[in-house]
Protein backbone atom coordinates (compact mmCIF):
# COMPACT_ATOMS: atom_id res chain seq x y z
CA UNK A 1 0.00 0.00 0.00
CA UNK A 2 2.26 2.75 1.04
CA UNK A 3 4.46 1.66 -2.11
CA UNK A 4 1.27 2.14 -4.60
CA UNK A 5 1.39 5.82 -2.80
CA UNK A 6 4.84 6.51 -3.13
CA UNK A 7 4.50 5.52 -6.70
CA UNK A 8 1.56 8.03 -7.12
CA UNK A 9 3.56 11.05 -5.22
CA UNK A 10 6.18 10.59 -7.41
CA UNK A 11 3.82 10.17 -10.71
CA UNK A 12 1.86 13.38 -9.38
CA UNK A 13 5.12 15.10 -8.97
CA UNK A 14 6.62 14.28 -12.22
CA UNK A 15 3.29 15.19 -13.94
CA UNK A 16 3.14 18.51 -11.97
CA UNK A 17 6.54 19.55 -12.74
CA UNK A 18 5.90 19.04 -16.48
CA UNK A 19 2.91 21.03 -16.74
CA UNK A 20 4.46 24.18 -14.87
CA UNK A 21 7.44 24.40 -16.90
CA UNK A 22 5.47 24.30 -19.89
CA UNK A 23 3.19 26.80 -18.63
CA UNK A 24 6.66 28.81 -17.62
CA UNK A 25 8.25 27.96 -21.33
CA UNK A 26 4.77 29.65 -22.69
CA UNK A 27 4.83 32.98 -20.43
CA UNK A 28 8.14 33.55 -21.29
CA UNK A 29 7.85 32.90 -24.78
CA UNK A 30 4.70 35.40 -24.53
CA UNK A 31 6.57 38.58 -23.74
CA UNK A 32 8.49 39.55 -26.64
CA UNK A 33 6.93 40.10 -29.99
CA UNK A 34 8.27 38.07 -32.87
CA UNK A 35 9.95 39.49 -35.36
CA UNK A 36 10.03 38.31 -38.89
CA UNK A 37 11.75 39.98 -41.82
CA UNK A 38 9.40 39.88 -45.14
CA UNK A 39 12.24 41.28 -47.67
CA UNK A 40 15.58 42.79 -47.89
CA UNK A 41 17.40 44.98 -50.33
CA UNK A 42 20.88 46.28 -50.64
CA UNK A 43 21.26 49.81 -51.83
CA UNK A 44 23.26 50.02 -54.91
CA UNK A 45 26.74 51.09 -53.30
CA UNK A 46 25.98 48.35 -51.28
CA UNK A 47 26.45 50.28 -47.98
CA UNK A 48 23.10 50.36 -46.94
CA UNK A 49 20.00 47.86 -46.21
CA UNK A 50 16.53 48.49 -46.23
CA UNK A 51 14.25 45.98 -44.68
CA UNK A 52 10.36 45.11 -44.53
CA UNK A 53 9.29 43.66 -40.91
CA UNK A 54 6.40 42.25 -39.69
CA UNK A 55 6.10 42.35 -35.85
CA UNK A 56 3.75 39.68 -34.20
CA UNK A 57 2.20 41.05 -30.84
CA UNK A 58 3.22 38.87 -28.12
CA UNK A 59 -0.49 38.30 -27.02
CA UNK A 60 -3.62 37.44 -28.84
CA UNK A 61 -5.66 40.21 -29.62
CA UNK A 62 -2.25 42.46 -29.90
CA UNK A 63 -1.54 44.66 -32.82
CA UNK A 64 0.43 43.24 -35.48
CA UNK A 65 2.80 46.23 -37.10
CA UNK A 66 4.80 46.24 -40.32
CA UNK A 67 7.90 48.24 -39.94
CA UNK A 68 10.53 49.68 -42.67
CA UNK A 69 14.04 49.61 -41.42
CA UNK A 70 17.26 51.35 -42.89
CA UNK A 71 20.78 50.64 -41.62
CA UNK A 72 24.40 50.92 -42.81
CA UNK A 73 25.53 47.63 -44.24
CA UNK A 74 27.93 47.22 -41.08
CA UNK A 75 25.41 47.96 -38.29
CA UNK A 76 23.51 44.48 -36.88
CA UNK A 77 20.65 46.24 -36.56
CA UNK A 78 18.51 49.24 -38.88
CA UNK A 79 16.57 52.11 -38.05
CA UNK A 80 12.41 51.77 -37.94
CA UNK A 81 11.67 54.80 -40.49
CA UNK A 82 7.95 53.60 -40.82
CA UNK A 83 5.63 51.48 -39.10
CA UNK A 84 2.10 50.91 -39.20
CA UNK A 85 -0.77 48.74 -37.94
CA UNK A 86 -1.03 45.70 -39.89
CA UNK A 87 -3.40 43.14 -39.06
CA UNK A 88 -2.48 40.65 -42.72
CA UNK A 89 -0.16 38.33 -43.11
CA UNK A 90 -0.25 38.57 -47.05
CA UNK A 91 2.28 40.86 -48.36
CA UNK A 92 1.88 40.46 -52.28
CA UNK A 93 0.85 44.21 -52.62
CA UNK A 94 4.64 45.08 -50.78
CA UNK A 95 7.64 45.88 -52.75
CA UNK A 96 10.67 47.49 -51.74
CA UNK A 97 13.51 48.91 -53.69
CA UNK A 98 16.36 51.14 -54.71
CA UNK A 99 16.68 53.42 -57.61
CA UNK A 100 20.08 54.66 -56.60
CA UNK A 101 22.59 54.81 -53.65
CA UNK A 102 20.61 57.86 -51.43
CA UNK A 103 16.71 57.17 -53.00
CA UNK A 104 14.71 53.84 -52.06
CA UNK A 105 10.74 53.07 -52.46
CA UNK A 106 8.28 51.17 -50.35
CA UNK A 107 4.96 50.65 -51.85
CA UNK A 108 2.96 49.05 -49.57
CA UNK A 109 -1.06 48.31 -49.34
CA UNK A 110 -3.80 48.03 -46.87
CA UNK A 111 -5.06 45.18 -44.92
CA UNK A 112 -8.33 44.84 -44.87
CA UNK A 113 -9.74 42.60 -41.74
CA UNK A 114 -13.06 43.65 -41.88
CA UNK A 115 -13.19 45.96 -39.09
CA UNK A 116 -13.18 49.39 -39.60
CA UNK A 117 -11.08 50.32 -36.55
CA UNK A 118 -8.48 48.02 -38.36
CA UNK A 119 -7.72 51.05 -41.21
CA UNK A 120 -5.07 54.03 -40.34
CA UNK A 121 -6.89 56.31 -38.74
CA UNK A 122 -4.67 59.26 -40.20
CA UNK A 123 -3.04 59.70 -43.59
CA UNK A 124 0.60 57.81 -44.49
CA UNK A 125 3.70 60.45 -45.29
CA UNK A 126 4.67 60.61 -48.70
CA UNK A 127 8.40 59.78 -47.90
CA UNK A 128 10.72 59.80 -44.77
CA UNK A 129 14.44 60.90 -44.50
CA UNK A 130 17.38 58.65 -42.90
CA UNK A 131 20.75 60.69 -42.54
CA UNK A 132 20.83 61.25 -46.07
CA UNK A 133 18.72 58.45 -47.54
CA UNK A 134 15.36 59.44 -48.88
CA UNK A 135 12.45 56.77 -48.60
CA UNK A 136 9.58 57.00 -50.91
CA UNK A 137 6.20 55.48 -49.36
CA UNK A 138 3.85 54.69 -52.19
CA UNK A 139 0.38 53.26 -51.47
CA UNK A 140 -0.61 51.00 -54.03
CA UNK A 141 -4.21 51.64 -53.46
CA UNK A 142 -4.85 47.69 -53.03
CA UNK A 143 -5.96 45.94 -49.68
CA UNK A 144 -5.21 42.39 -48.95
CA UNK A 145 -7.53 40.35 -46.74
CA UNK A 146 -6.38 38.28 -43.64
Amino acid sequence: MKAAIRIILILGGTVFCVVAAGALFLVMREGQPQDRMVAKSVSPDGRRILELHQVIAPVHGGADHLQITIGDAAASFGDVVFSQKFECSDFKTFRIWWTDSTHANFRYGLCDTGHAEDRPMSPQPSSVLWKDVTLALDDSGRAVTQ
